[in-house]
């Protein structure tokens, strides 16, 4: 699939950010993300990309709902990270301190997962990097 652009207030809120229509702008000295809507449950990208101005690299967190990290990292211009989920879906992204964050994209394998419950009597009960077209050919599912 590639890179996913996830960056406007549609997936996030802002604590010492704020989003003025093109990119979030430091508002305060803490910079922190949260996720907000559902788009977030049961996503599991393989990286985050940020983009930005920093104004002091001190560090980049991606939190899960429990506080688990996700993924770190040393703010830049353009920094990549791996994410590593602990089970939990994530939550917080902590960007110490960036004046301007223009991008935040997210890393999406090409495969396609999926937990089916009931489907023709529990033919299946989890599947993962199976197509969708194949799914429908094997349990009818439409």
């Amino acid at each position: 699939m590639g890179w996913v652009d996830k960056t406007s207030n549609v997936y996030w809120t802002g604590d010492g950010l704020y989003w003025d229509g093109s990119k979030w702008d430091q508002s305060d000295t803490d910079t922190k993300l949260y996720t907000t809507g559902t788009w977030d449950e049961g996503y599991r990208p393989t990286k985050i990309r940020i983009t930005g101005t920093v104004n002091v690299a001190v560090s980049i967190n991606l939190y899960d709902g429990s506080w688990n990290v996700l993924a770190t990292g040393t703010p830049a211009a353009s920094v990549e990270l791996d994410i590593t989920f602990a089970g939990n879906d994530m939550y917080g992204l902590y960007l110490y301190y960036y004046s301007y964050v223009t991008k935040i994209e997210f890393y999406e394998e090409d495969k396609w997962s999926h937990n089916f419950i009931g489907v023709n009597n529990t033919c299946i009960s989890k599947i993962n990097g199976v197509s969708l077209a194949s799914i429908k050919s094997v349990c009818g599912v439409e």
